[in-house]
C-alpha cells in the first residue's frame, strides 16, 4: 500500500530517535503460517533483528498485528502498532 514513508514520517515526528533497520521487510508471518511454522518468521527477520539488537532499541512499532507478534517473538521485546505511538505522544 506504499505506506512505509508515511509511517516513517509519523515516527520521526513522534520519537527522539528513529532506527529503521536496513533489512526491515516482510516478517514472514504470511497470515497465520508463522504460528504453525515459526522458522518462517525467524528466517525472515534474522537480519532485521540483528540490526535492532546492535542498536539497543527500546520501543518498537509495526503496522500489522501479525507482524507485531512475529517481530516481538524474534526480538524478545514487545512490538506495538504504530497507532500506540501516536496515541502516546498526543496525550
Amino acid at each position: 500500500m506504499y505506506l512505509t514513508e508515511h509511517f516513517n514520517q509519523i515516527a520521526i515526528g513522534c520519537a527522539e530517535e528513529v532506527v529503521k533497520p536496513k533489512y526491515a521487510g516482510c516478517c514472514g508471518m504470511a497470515g497465520d503460517r508463522g504460528f504453525y511454522y515459526p522458522e518462517l518468521t525467524d528466517a525472515a527477520t534474522k537480519m532485521e533483528i540483528d540490526e535492532l539488537l546492535q542498536a539497543n532499541t527500546s520501543n518498537h512499532y509495526a503496522s500489522a498485528c501479525t507482524c507485531e507478534i512475529a517481530l516481538s517473538k524474534s526480538l524478545g521485546k514487545r512490538f506495538e502498532h504504530i497507532a500506540y505511538l501516536m496515541d502516546e505522544v498526543s496525550n
